[in-house]
């Protein structure tokens, strides 16, 4: 038995048979390994010159805030893969007061088998809701993406009219316009929906950490129950 079983059995709470899954390197771990080999590949497209064409062609601004918003969600992904982690550690030891393994303790501790079921369904709540706010931000991006499409038609039809098709000087105006509404239209497009997809593979990455916290908290509170 390690140090850490001997602190958990002193202190009334039995490991659970989730205890030995290790979460060490665990979900911080995984988001960086992704998030590194996302970085890589953003960067190899701005070699190409292919992320400057994205902005550059945007004369709306639409694609920075896309970026902002991005940034804002990519900074929540590692605050909650730190906070879970740091429930992990307060699962294996002593649970700091306001932490979620430390409520949920409280919650289940000497409680009939319904207050348990409550108490389990608002720690899936409350942990659950703790993530929202990234899969907001990644559905906002596409939804940003698809604002940007209606944009760039707008300013490439307004383009064009029956006079400048017929008045070969103003055709290559005409020609002009269609080209950077369309390139706002494409390029917001793709990059909300790229800058959405890498958020969403980080919150399916914290929801899978998330599920098995949740899962060694309850069957600890019901072994425990069981004693």
């Amino acid at each position: 038995m390690t140090f850490i079983d001997n602190a958990t059995s002193s202190m009334g709470w039995p490991m659970s048979p989730t205890r030995h899954r290790s979460f060490r390197g665990g979900v911080m771990f995984r988001l960086s390994l992704f998030n590194l080999g996302a970085l890589a590949a953003l960067g190899a497209a701005f070699g190409e010159g292919w992320a400057q064409a994205v902005f550059s062609a945007d004369t709306t601004g639409l694609t920075s805030v896309i970026t902002a918003l991005f940034a804002v969600g990519l900074l929540l992904s590692f605050l909650r893969a730190h906070r879970l982690g740091a429930e992990n550690r307060a699962r294996e030891g002593l649970a700091p007061s306001g932490s979620w393994v430390a409520e949920h303790r409280a919650a289940t501790q000497a409680r009939s088998a319904p207050a348990r079921a409550i108490a389990a369904n608002a720690l899936r709540a409350r942990v659950a809701g703790s993530l929202q706010p990234i899969r907001q931000i990644a559905g906002s991006l596409v939804l940003l993406g698809l604002i940007g499409t209606v944009l760039g038609f707008i300013m490439a039809l307004s383009g064009v009219s029956a006079g400048m098709a017929t008045d070969a000087g103003q055709v290559g105006e005409m020609v002009t316009r269609l080209i950077e509404g369309m390139s706002v239209a494409l390029y917001t497009t793709l990059e909300g929906s790229v800058l959405s997809l890498w958020l969403t593979v980080n919150h399916q990455i914290l929801s899978s950490a998330a599920s098995a916290l949740v899962l060694a908290l309850v069957e600890e509170g019901e072994a425990h129950a069981r004693d």
